[in-house]
């Protein structure tokens, strides 16, 4: 995730913004079936990225943990919001 935020710093804009959700728990990878397709994900606790982000050169604009409704499996995910600038 560190290389993956590196590089997006690097394309984006002097002050460009950079929006993302992204998983809550601390999972290195799961694949399964979610929505009729199978599927990866991983994700890192909001901790871990928000020092990621800034180590990656960011200055954190927004930092939100949001729950909302899901579709499978039971209905209702944390999603950590960041907005996030060059």
């Amino acid at each position: 995730m560190s290389d993956l935020l590196q590089r997006v710093h690097s394309w984006l804009a002097p002050n460009g913004l950079f929006l993302t959700a992204l998983g809550t728990s601390d999972t290195a990878a799961w694949t399964g079936d979610w929505l009729g397709t199978t599927m990866f994900f991983s994700s890192f606790p909001p901790d871990v990225i928000r020092r990621l982000v800034g180590d990656a050169g960011f200055e954190l604009l927004l930092d939100e943990l949001v729950t909302t409704w899901k579709p499978e499996p039971d209905g209702e995910g944390t999603w950590h919001w960041v907005l996030a600038q060059r």
